[in-house]
């Protein structure tokens, strides 16, 4: 596991600890893991609701990752809600957002 730290433009007065960690399964999935633990009850988590692919999680309460490979420009990025929806996104380059239709939904555990 990796501890996350927030960006020193929006430190957060919670004594929050993040951890994380991404594995690639030998069905060649993807698995993140993400352990919060702390004064949670300062956390205002979103309700849970049915799954679905939804846009702009990213600017309330998600989990992220960035994945992509060593000396490739292209990445994908995943949103991941406590609520239980989700987004993923393919870049060709930073920023630079492409088509892409999930092979499978995520499983949110």
């Amino acid at each position: 596991m990796h501890t996350l730290i927030c960006h020193p433009s929006t430190p957060s007065s919670l004594q929050i600890k993040i951890s994380s960690n991404a594995t690639y399964l030998a069905n060649g999935k993807l698995q993140l893991n993400y352990v919060l633990q702390g004064d949670l009850e300062g956390i205002q988590l979103p309700q849970q609701c049915k799954p679905e692919q939804k846009d702009d999680l990213w600017q309330h309460t998600c989990f992220e990752a960035f994945v992509g490979f060593s000396g490739e420009t292209h990445y994908h990025e995943y949103n991941i809600s406590p609520s239980g929806c989700w987004a993923i996104y393919a870049f060709k380059d930073y920023r630079q957002q492409k088509q892409y239709k999930p092979p499978h939904e995520p499983t949110i555990q």
